[in-house]
């Protein structure tokens, strides 16, 4: 026979159980995949470099023209301008 304490013993078991999984999940890192980004640089060509985020490409975008940002490269139509000047 299943009591009302024991029903309430088990929520608060699964309660805890399910609130341990979340934190661990938040903590876990999750490993970042890297992407293409294009930029223009000093020279007018445009350059690539590959990072995790588009603050990353700015920060890491050597000799980056000082009005150039960046676009994330995920077609082959603009992996085509690599290289040309823009």
């Amino acid at each position: 026979m299943i009591t009302t304490h024991m029903m309430t013993g088990l929520n608060v078991l699964t309660g805890s159980l399910a609130v341990l999984v979340l934190l661990g999940m938040a903590v876990t890192p999750v490993p970042a995949s890297a992407a293409l980004f294009g930029f223009v640089d000093t020279s007018g060509y445009l350059r690539t470099v590959e990072a995790t985020s588009w603050q990353t490409a700015i920060v890491t975008a050597s000799n980056i023209h000082m009005h150039s940002g960046v676009m994330l490269m995920n077609s082959a139509a603009r992996l085509d301008l690599v290289g040309e000047r823009i």
